[in-house]
């Protein structure tokens, strides 16, 4: 309660905020009040090699953490407002948005960054592809436009995201879950692996359940995959597979490719059927898988691997 002579003097100062029902308010300014405003200089948000944010992590590089974005995202824009990201990388800043109630754009030249973007997105864990319609999150729906979808599209990525294209197609195609080899150099001919169901346990981040993870074991059972962005694998490219998914330990592989030659192919006949220690590939072309030709013949061959 202010004495009239000091209510008199806040008025005529500007200081007095008088509300419809002729209420009147004191105008508090931040830098009149105790405390120190927001510094351009932000220490208190751990970044993600943290403990408190671990859950957060993708193994994405460059990742931000989500408070970091929606920090940014709240001074800068008002709840129903377009946030537009133009390289989304993982999709942090899209999280932070729809997180604050904002509609958001995200575009990225990376289509394994949409992938990741949209398993983030979507809270399922997985995202069908190749990345096409409309994908749910809650009550919001969220679209993928302008992604490779075409044979000529693929024929021109960059050769490491072909790869990753591919191996995440894979486990699409067989159902199953399709992981990239991290490493891109010295792979020993390895570039994915599939793993079988009995080797993927899906769970949730104790830190938050809206986090699905996929969690490997190792020892247990997968497929080694191999990717050639060419026209036509021939039969020193089935031979060198051949000996490294022996190499690997294992005896059935899935080799992707735009193409096979007759004579890669008459190799594949023969490497399964050899008396002793018979290698089982299964040749998957880009066009077979863009046709969404669900296979069953790797049914064939789990039992194989023990």
């Amino acid at each position: 309660m202010y004495p009239h002579a000091h209510l008199e003097e806040l008025n005529s100062q500007g200081s007095i905020v008088w509300s419809k029902s002729g209420k009147p308010y004191e105008k508090r300014y931040l830098d009149e009040s105790k405390g120190v405003p927001l510094q351009c200089w932000w220490d208190d948000i751990s970044f993600l090699r943290g403990i408190s944010n671990s859950h957060e992590r993708l193994g994405f590089p460059t990742q931000k953490p989500v408070a970091l974005l929606e920090r940014i995202v709240s001074v800068s824009s008002n709840p129903g407002d377009v946030v537009l990201d133009a390289f989304c990388g993982c999709g942090t800043t899209l999280e932070a948005s729809g997180n604050l109630n904002r509609k958001w754009i995200g575009i990225d030249i990376s289509p394994t960054a949409c992938r990741v973007m949209g398993e983030r997105i979507s809270g399922t864990g997985r995202v069908e592809l190749p990345l096409t319609g409309v994908k749910k999150r809650g009550a919001k729906y969220f679209k993928f436009s302008n992604l490779p979808m075409s044979i000529p599209q693929l024929k021109a990525l960059p050769p490491f995201e072909f790869e990753n294209w591919a191996v995440l197609a894979v486990g699409q195609f067989f159902n199953m879950y399709a992981q990239p080899n991290r490493a891109k150099v010295g792979d020993l001919g390895i570039d994915g692996r599939l793993y079988l169901p009995s080797n993927v346990e899906k769970h949730a981040s104790k830190d938050s359940e809206k986090t699905p993870l996929f969690k490997t074991v190792e020892g247990e059972k997968y497929i080694p995959i191999q990717v050639k962005q060419q026209e036509k694998v021939g039969r020193p490219d089935i031979d060198k597979f051949a000996r490294a998914i022996e190499r690997d330990g294992r005896t059935t592989g899935v080799f992707v490719a735009f193409g096979f030659s007759r004579e890669s192919l008459i190799e594949i006949s023969k490497l399964s059927r050899a008396e002793h220690n018979p290698r089982r590939i299964i040749p998957l072309t880009v066009e077979r898988i863009l046709a969404s030709d669900f296979s069953t013949e790797l049914d064939a061959w789990i039992g194989v691997e023990g």
